[in-house]
């Protein structure tokens, strides 16, 4: 086997290769809102004290995803020692990490917090008993565990992650638009919360509200897609601004055009 020699570079080689990194502040959360626990949420709106026309603001949930972590996931192996002196290791299995945390900004109405108490609640069925007209805090209270993926009673959905950067599709007229354009999204398969961390408050100087949810989910697919080009808003803007959470497809351009 050849022993491979240090290689000179040229600046221009080192700058195309390493001066473009990832940041951390471009990404997208997207959670599909299982339809049954819609209906449930539907049926159950004059326990919750909500209008008739109260419905889960998908949008704002989304968007209020400010902090989310990359999934990982591990190689089992098996020892083998048939070789004198060699132990090589075998894979035999992929395992994924067991949950997946988000955290989301808590808006003043707290939508974001009862939505996933709402589905925890619906996860589990809590019966609601009218007879003493207390509701969950009736002594007869109960609930039974609905099925994952029972008829009518489906708990479980996907949720995606999209990391993507700055100059996300380029922008019409910018040279090598094309080598601008990717993202990388994680799919979490049968995805549903499992947790949702305690939300510490204070008359100390005040901050943001942020819910911190653990998620489940069977495992996770990764996909790369890119798109060849984008249309900017603002012909005079060069560069386009995101947010955490924003400026991740055309839809948002077109949204932007129409204001």
């Amino acid at each position: 086997m050849a022993i491979v020699g240090p290689r000179p570079y040229k600046l221009d080689d080192i700058k195309s290769k390493l001066l473009r990194p990832a940041l951390t502040s471009h990404f997208q959360f997207q959670v599909n809102i299982p339809p049954s626990l819609s209906k449930w949420y539907s049926d159950k709106r004059t326990a919750f004290s909500q209008s008739p026309d109260a419905t889960f603001d998908q949008e704002l949930i989304n968007l209020s995803c400010c902090d989310a972590t990359l999934p990982g996931s591990t190689l089992y192996t098996h020892d083998v020692t048939d070789y004198t002196g060699v132990t090589e290791k075998i894979p035999y299995r992929r395992v994924y990490d067991d949950r997946a945390d988000f955290t989301f900004y808590v808006d003043s109405n707290y939508e974001v917090i009862k939505f996933f108490e709402f589905w925890m609640q619906y996860i589990v069925d809590e019966q609601y008993v009218d007879i003493d007209n207390l509701g969950l805090e009736s002594k007869r209270y109960s609930y039974r565990i609905n099925y994952p993926d029972g008829n009518g009673s489906q708990y479980r959905t996907n949720i995606s992650l999209t990391k993507f950067e700055r100059d996300y599709g380029g922008l019409q007229g910018q040279p090598n638009s094309i080598n601008r354009s990717k993202n990388l999204s994680y799919v979490f398969i049968d995805a549903y919360p499992m947790s949702i961390m305690s939300m510490p408050v204070s008359y100390e100087a005040s901050q943001v509200l942020k819910c911190t949810v653990s998620f489940a989910y069977t495992r996770y697919i990764v996909s790369s897609s890119k798109i060849d080009q984008i249309v900017a808003p603002n012909p005079t803007q060069q560069t386009p601004k995101f947010g955490p959470a924003f400026g991740t497809d055309q839809e948002f351009f077109n949204g932007l055009n129409r204001r």
